[in-house]
């Protein structure tokens, strides 16, 4: 049995995947050297995508701000932005000028983490409910994300100091257990909201974001 958000979440990251295949021009916002990218989207290989970061030391392909692209105004087909809106001063800025580097059909493709300890690199500034991200990239037309864990894979995770390798592993486990404890949840306090309250503490969120 396996949990309705590992579902949605291997559906919208098998998108992505997709997105970043066939994008003649896809660039990696705060990617360092580009070395990370493929564990995003899932191990799929990524040759088309080049690497963007403000620090040179990283050795991406271009060095710059996501707070000020250096693209013309519809010029790429896809921009990836993963666990990095975090941490900017001004991720709206950013996804202002993503938006605006866009082509027509482009397509914005990021990471988020909510429930998720601080980690600075160098600073660490916000988190996201869903909610919070869809008002984030409200300027895109269709928007679709996927949370990463539940409630239960939460608890896990501060139990053991986020070990993404093995919360990764517990995935199944957690699958079979979640159902029953959110119907537990829901049935204690008389109130279905708990429901969604279980399923939306989440890690983080993947998003897909078309212009």
């Amino acid at each position: 049995m396996v949990a309705g958000w590992q579902d949605d979440y291997r559906r919208l990251l098998n998108e992505a995947a997709r997105l970043v295949g066939s994008a003649p021009i896809a660039v990696d916002v705060g990617g360092g050297d580009g070395s990370g990218l493929a564990g995003n989207i899932g191990g799929n290989a990524c040759r088309n995508v080049l690497s963007l970061d403000r620090c040179s030391d990283m050795h991406p392909d271009i060095v710059a701000d996501a707070h000020f692209l250096p693209f013309r105004p519809g010029s790429i087909d896809a921009i990836l932005c993963f666990s990095v809106l975090e941490h900017l001063e001004d991720p709206h800025a950013a996804v202002r000028e993503i938006h605006g580097a866009l082509s027509a059909k482009g397509a914005f493709i990021g990471y988020v983490p909510f429930l998720y300890p601080f980690h600075g690199s160098p600073s660490d500034h916000s988190r996201y409910t869903s909610t919070g991200l869809m008002a984030l990239l409200s300027r895109f037309r269709d928007v679709h994300c996927a949370p990463w864990g539940d409630y239960l894979l939460v608890l896990i995770g501060f139990m053991t100091g986020f070990d993404m390798r093995l919360l990764r592993a517990l995935r199944p486990v957690t699958g079979i257990v979640s159902s029953p404890i959110r119907s537990l949840f829901r049935t204690a306090s008389r109130k279905r909201s708990l429901g969604r309250s279980y399923s939306e503490s989440t890690i983080g969120h993947l998003f897909i974001a078309r212009k």
